[in-house]
Order: C-alpha cells, then structure tokens, then sequence
C-alpha cells in the first residue's frame, strides 16, 4: 500500500481499502503488487548508480550528497537508509519533484543529527525539517552543486565541537 503512494498510484491503495468486492479487491491488490516490485527495481536501479558514482569518484566527502533530476523524492528515502549501512556516514540525496523543484531525503547514522546539520547550513535549503535520523528537503537548483561540500564542512566541525564537549 505504501508503495503506490511513493509511485503515484495512491488512489489504487484507497480502492483496495474501499472495496467491498472480493474480485476487484483481488485485482487491485495484484495491481499494487506490481508496483511494489517496479519500485523495488527502481530503488535498486538508483543504489547501483550512486554506488557506481561514489567508486567513480574515490572516497567520498563526510557526507554523501548526490542527486539526479530523474529520481522520484518519494524514494529517496528508502535508498538513503541502505547507504547508511555501507558507507556509514550521512546521506542527502535529491531529485525533481513534477519537474519542477529540487527534493530531497536525508538519513543519518546516528554519528549527527541531520536536522542540525541542515540548520547549521539553512541559507542553502529553502525548506528542511526531520529529526535527528530522518529529513527532508528543498533547495534551489542551483546549491546542488556545493551543497555536499557545505554539509561535509558543517558535520566535521559539529563533531569536532562534540568531542570536545565529550573531553570536559
């Protein structure tokens, strides 16, 4: 159910909750069933290329930021928390929304927490919020291309700041 929503399909899961009819329901549950397997491969699709991006590149930055005007926001989540757990550190990732503004998803693990750190660098977002694992954001298109250096920055000196903290 939740994966017509982030595929565009949300009135599919509303119809299946709302039927009444066993053959309609049964029809409308295969329908949702497929496009949760399309977005499992859509997800899939997106970690393989930021993957092959991040060896591409070498080492990357403190924190990940990528993007790609293609991908759907509303996945963008579900391929951040898989980065996570292989490159452990923060991950920001950005697409287009109805092509026409910048959204993006962000996850943390656990080492800062990602609202902070988007309100250390809030000039660069023209939206943001979340909590410290979980965020969301908009941006102008053009902070995308120096967005992963002012975050990386910001989150070095927010754990600089805390272990010195931690030292007292």
């Amino acid at each position: 159910i939740n994966a017509a929503s982030r595929m565009g399909h949300a009135r599919d899961a509303f119809k299946l909750l709302a039927s009444n009819d066993a053959t309609e329901a049964g029809a409308l549950a295969e329908a949702l069933d497929r496009i949760n397997n399309e977005r499992k491969t859509v997800v899939a699709t997106m970690k393989r290329e930021i993957k092959r991006r991040i060896e591409k590149n070498g080492e990357p930055q403190a924190v990940i930021v990528l993007g790609n005007p293609e991908w759907k926001p509303s996945l963008l989540g579900l391929v951040a928390s898989s980065l996570i757990e292989d490159y452990n550190r923060p991950v920001f990732l950005w697409g287009r929304e109805g092509g026409v503004g910048i959204k993006g998803s962000c996850r943390s693990d656990g080492t800062c927490s990602v609202f902070e750190l988007m309100a250390s660098v809030r000039e660069r977002f023209t939206e943001f919020g979340g909590h410290a694992y979980s965020g969301g954001f908009s941006l102008e298109e053009a902070q995308v291309h120096t967005l992963g250096t002012a975050l990386s920055e910001s989150y070095l000196r927010l754990l600089e700041s805390e272990t010195r903290q931690e030292k007292f």
